[in-house]
């Protein structure tokens, strides 16, 4: 499980393909395919908020197929630096909906706040945001409706682009091979309500960290406890993103996104699970 992934034909429960509901009030920008100029930096407006956040294109794949709802109460487990966070609250602007947001890391925390605070209003931040800084594995309360798992992983396009934090330097080897086992302890289900939807996400090509996850993550839940778990088939939603991203086609579980020069996407795995009891 360490660095290898072997597709055992276990039987992970697979619901009908299923088009998430894309809403209205996500607004993404993007240049057309081709096109990899540089964003101008993001400028601020009357009230001293940024007009933009710099996401790599793929990320917000994971926050569409979550599907969140303006009532919806949301934990992003690994939220920092807070990309996806945001993302998540154009969808909860309607009152009602609530947004946990959580690192372990002090120094990760410190930047998800400094984040927040430049593009999201005071209001709106402590009517719909609570920031925790929490290790991702004693959520154990069913107490969401939505989670999102945006796990540390091998991080392939930052580690060929950037020496700083680098998980590929030898001092990191045994971190690195230790990530699996983590990833699958933070996808362990419990903080997601009987009913709701959890979507496991990575920015890695490795399979022993999306699919293997994803795996071993179902097959222990089934082993060691009562908890029953389905994947949900988000085929038509790779189908339907074709002519702006580019998927494997041999994932099993969930949808991997490519690196694209065309599109200077990705690579960007997600995988949306259900709890049904």
């Amino acid at each position: 499980m360490y660095s290898t992934y072997e597709d055992r034909p276990i039987s992970v429960r697979i619901l009908p393909e299923h088009l998430p509901a894309l809403s209205k009030t996500l607004k993404v920008m993007t240049f057309k395919s081709g096109d990899v100029s540089d964003f101008p930096s993001p400028r601020a407006n009357d009230m001293g908020l940024l007009n933009y956040y710099l996401l790599d294109g793929a990320s917000v794949l994971p926050v569409l197929a979550l599907e969140v709802q303006p009532n919806d109460s949301v934990l992003d487990l690994c939220a920092a630096p807070g990309g996806k966070t945001l993302a998540m609250l154009q969808l909860l602007i309607t009152q009602g909906g609530r947004l946990t947001a959580n690192d372990v890391s002090y120094s990760r925390i410190d930047r998800l706040y400094s984040v927040l605070r430049s593009y999201v209003p005071k209001d709106l931040l402590a009517a719909l945001v609570h920031v925790q800084n929490k290790n991702g594995k004693l959520f154990n309360v069913p107490a969401f409706d939505k989670v999102l798992v945006d796990v540390p992983c091998n991080s392939d396009r930052h580690v060929l682009q950037e020496e700083d934090n680098n998980l590929f330097k030898p001092s990191r080897i045994k971190e690195r091979l230790q990530l699996t086992s983590l990833q699958k302890d933070l996808l362990m289900i419990r903080s997601c309500k009987p009913g709701g939807s959890i979507v496991y996400s990575t920015c890695t090509l490795a399979p022993a960290q999306n699919d293997g996850v994803v795996q071993a993550a179902v097959e222990e839940l089934w082993e060691t406890s009562d908890l029953d778990v389905v994947v949900e088939n988000l085929s038509p939603l790779a189908t339907l993103l074709q002519p702006f991203f580019k998927f494997h086609k041999s994932t099993r579980l969930g949808q991997l996104v490519l690196p694209s020069l065309v599109n200077n996407f990705g690579p960007m795995y997600f995988c949306k699970l259900k709890r049904l009891r």
